[in-house]
């Protein structure tokens, strides 16, 4: 994962200083919140003037409540946001921090969660999704809107046990969305690999590249989500008061999901690695096969060079330089010796 150049904007600021470091990846930043109960749910696009009376009003009928904020590069508006909804001022930096670490601070009052997005078209990226938990409270924190929540919101449409269960389902049915879709970045790039296993054997030297940078993406995706094992451990093995034990048997499954991911990802690491290795070995084998064909060429012209050689020195007294069939007789001796030589490899499964 690459560190953004405007990281330098932090640099001997006190902490908790609100600082977007980040890719600026909407024009406007959008707030949309649904409003939920196990009877019914409401979808609404707030300015951020109304994002108070929504959730005072919500939060007094015993309402659920979900806030999605797009685009985190406003600064004072994502500052605004936070210090309303009672998130900490060191979760609110963190937020504007788009290159942080996945992790889960525990706040006493609510969580919060870095995690990541990996999209692959071609190229990877890598995206920062922040969640927030609080007591019939989630917000979640988006760069530019990902498929994966619209899926979600689907899902609260239609009812079922995320309307019924508290906050801390709809974390887990996030923190399961964004598992799953690792596993479909990761196919992609499998498919690559697949591709340059039947490519490999060629030694066409352009396939070097594609094989570093394949190992690259993968290398920047297994820092992403390497520490999602410890976020996850945390929601299975650690009494909270916004965790409920009836939801905790999801977050393992979800930290099942993550234990197989990392494994898949070290097994395309090592087929990377084994690549790379039978690429160079192919260049090595192409090479050597080259250089026989000129060791048996050069091999073959050794003798008729020596001939070629003692009939060139121009002594007076050589008597077949008189003969009348001595240049036939040198060129034929030179043939035959050529074709036995030829023959000799042949047999010998050189040629």
């Amino acid at each position: 994962m690459r560190i953004p150049a405007t990281i330098k904007k932090k640099m001997a600021l006190p902490p908790a200083t609100p600082v977007f470091t980040g890719e600026k990846k909407v024009e406007e930043t959008k707030i949309t919140a649904a409003i939920y109960d196990e009877k019914s749910v409401e979808f609404k696009e707030l300015e951020v003037g109304e994002l108070e009376s929504v959730v005072r009003s919500a939060l007094a009928l015993n309402k659920k409540l979900w806030i999605d904020v797009v685009g985190v590069h406003d600064e004072s508006l994502i500052a605004k946001i936070c210090e309303f909804l009672g998130i900490h001022p060191l979760a609110a930096e963190d937020i504007l921090n788009t290159a942080q670490r996945v992790k889960i601070e525990d706040y006493d009052d609510h969580l919060f969660l870095v995690l990541k997005i990996l999209l692959y078209n071609e190229t990877l990226e890598i995206d920062q999704l922040s969640l927030v938990l609080k007591k019939n409270l989630v917000a979640t924190f988006e760069e530019r809107e990902y498929w994966i929540l619209d899926s979600i919101r689907s899902r609260l449409k239609s009812g079922g046990r995320m309307r019924k269960l508290a906050g801390d389902y709809l974390a887990y049915t996030i923190l399961d969305a964004v598992v799953d879709s690792y596993f479909e970045a990761l196919l992609k790039i499998s498919d690559e690999i697949e591709v340059l296993e039947d490519e490999v054997v060629s030694g066409d030297s352009t396939l070097i590249g594609k094989i570093h940078s394949l190992k690259r993406e993968i290398l920047a995706f297994r820092n992403a989500v390497w520490p999602l094992r410890d976020v996850l451990s945390f929601f299975t093995r650690v009494e909270h008061e916004l965790i409920g034990e009836e939801v905790k048997v999801y977050y393992r499954d979800v930290y099942d999901h993550a234990v197989r991911l990392m494994e898949v990802l070290e097994t395309q690491r090592e087929l990377l690695v084994s690549l790379r290795d039978l690429f160079l070995s192919a260049v090595s084998n192409k090479l050597n096969e080259i250089m026989k064909v000129l060791t048996m060429i050069a091999t073959i012209f050794i003798p008729l060079s020596f001939i070629a050689g003692v009939y060139g020195m121009n002594f007076k007294y050589m008597p077949e330089l008189e003969w009348k069939y001595g240049y036939p007789a040198v060129l034929t001796v030179m043939a035959v010796i050529a074709l036995v030589m030829i023959a000799f490899f042949r047999r010998k499964g050189w040629l």
